[in-house]
């Protein structure tokens, strides 16, 4: 968990601060992850998958319980985007 002052850091970021970041990060983690043995390396990208498909089930749960709450409305604008 980040502390409050890491979070209103990463919230004075640009976007290209934010993404350098994030690749920095993700750099250094699969630096890691990959000298780890091919059992603990499969058991890594299990874990995230599985992370993946609880937080996809949660949001596709979500968006079906604000519909059925008519939080979810039809968009007044067409596909171009614009209002008419």
């Amino acid at each position: 968990m980040l502390s409050k002052e890491q979070l209103d850091a990463y919230r004075r970021m640009t976007p290209s601060e934010r993404l350098s970041e994030s690749l920095r990060l993700t750099r250094e983690e699969m630096g890691r992850v990959m000298q780890g043995s091919p059992d603990e390396i499969d058991a890594f990208f299990e874990r995230i998958n599985r992370e993946h498909e609880e937080s996809s089930r949660a949001l596709i749960e979500g968006f079906r319980r604000a519909e059925r709450l008519g939080g979810l409305r039809k968009s007044s604008t067409d596909d171009s985007g614009r209002d008419d």
